[in-house]
């Protein structure tokens, strides 16, 4: 499947920044995925939880590496687990665009410097221990991030940048550790080839690249591609070297800072 970017927009005619927590509301939908109704956030997730509007994301730095949050402990469903970068429900009148560029700074104090859908048909429903359910139309986006992350309390209780293939590994091997819809995300992506298994062989035709910046402290040996030849992680990185880094969803590209990128509207 070919990923798509989209376009970074506001959506004045719908600002839900000022909304109180409790007022928030979320979009209802029919089974074939169509709007009818909305209802408040607050009382939406129970043992019958309604079909509804959701969004998932995972977020890259410009060295390729995932960033993971766990879940607040004071939330309603799974909390206190493991699961993708961010999620949220965009408002009613509100597009995906807004609502991820909303919910990214309201739960880790981040903007996104470009936004790609990757599963734009994402749907599933899941039960926790508790008895709460989920059952959402939930696509899926890869989101470029730079710097870290200020996470709300009330919101995520940990965050941490870990390398994607680490993730498929767990997501894998030991499901329990991540909330079900990223598991079930994650499955996804893996087929797809929009994320790779550790054993899976960099493909310098194919695998998405960042430019070269210097190596992350807490990165694993990994490899460099230079004038089309494969070197070792520990070679000396020359300028312009590109590292592959396998299913991440950016494209190659200068590295972007929040002061010089401008959304294409």
């Amino acid at each position: 499947m070919t990923s798509e970017p989209l376009q970074l927009l506001t959506d004045a005619a719908h600002d839900t920044s000022a909304t109180p927590r409790n007022a928030e509301r979320v979009v209802l939908l029919d089974d074939d995925g169509r709007p009818s109704g909305t209802m408040l956030k607050s009382a939406v997730h129970g043992r019958q939880t309604p079909l509804h509007s959701a969004f998932s994301t995972y977020g890259f730095d410009g060295y390729g590496r995932l960033l993971l949050t766990r879940r607040a402990t004071t939330k309603t469903a799974w909390p206190g687990v493991w699961t993708n970068t961010c999620c949220g429900h965009p408002a009613p009148g509100e597009s995906l665009e807004a609502a991820v560029t909303r919910r990214l700074d309201a739960e880790l104090g981040m903007a996104p410097l470009s936004v790609t859908m990757v599963l734009p048909a994402f749907r599933y429903s899941a039960v926790d221990a508790s008895g709460i359910m989920e059952n959402e139309i939930c696509p899926v986006l890869f989101v470029e991030l730079d710097g870290d992350p200020a996470p709300a309390a009330n919101e995520v209780a940990e965050t941490q940048w870990v390398h994607p293939q680490h993730v498929v590994q767990v997501a894998t091997d030991l499901p329990f550790l991540l909330s079900p819809w990223a598991v079930m995300q994650i499955a996804e992506l893996t087929a797809t080839g929009q994320l790779k298994s550790a054993t899976a062989e960099p493909d310098p035709d194919h695998d998405v690249t960042y430019p070269v910046r210097p190596p992350h402290p807490h990165d694993t040996p990994t490899a460099w591609l230079t004038q089309g030849r494969l070197v070792s992680g520990t070679a000396q990185a020359r300028p312009g070297d590109v590292r592959v880094v396998s299913g991440t969803g950016c494209e190659a590209r200068p590295p972007r800072t929040a002061a010089n990128f401008r959304p294409t509207l």
